[in-house]
């Protein structure tokens, strides 16, 4: 198997989800910790930025408030068109990843951004959300 090269920032683009993985484990907290990690992505999907957002999202309006956070960070750049997140949940947590992610989706449509790729971390697993 070849060596895995990473997707050079603002360059290349972010193609795969083996590939967004990879750039999202460069920035994911060890020991594990709930966080959101953000990448912001241009027209061509190369990434431009990467943001971790501590998850304290106990209410619909802490997950309200943490969507609106991740799209003013995507709204910061005017070259930005797309995010890619990964929910790291180190253990089994009373909030879904479903209702942030259906939450954060419809807070980027309405900024006119796209979900590129959505995972779920734990101890031992990905799941990938969305693609």
């Amino acid at each position: 198997m070849p060596p895995l090269t990473l997707p050079r920032a603002r360059v290349e683009p972010i193609r795969t989800a083996t590939e967004a993985l990879s750039v999202v484990s460069l920035a994911i907290s060890r020991p594990l910790r709930e966080e959101l990690v953000v990448i912001s992505c241009d027209r061509f999907a190369a990434g431009q930025a990467i943001a971790v957002f501590d998850v304290r999202a106990d209410t619909p309006a802490g997950v309200h408030a943490l969507a609106h956070d991740v799209v003013g960070l995507a709204s910061s750049s005017p070259i930005t068109t797309g995010v890619i997140v990964a929910h790291v949940q180190p253990t089994d947590s009373p909030r879904t990843h479903g209702h942030l992610e259906r939450t954060l989706s419809l807070c980027l449509d309405r900024a006119g951004l796209r979900l590129l790729h959505s995972f779920t971390v734990r101890h031992g697993a990905v799941h990938e959300t969305r693609q």
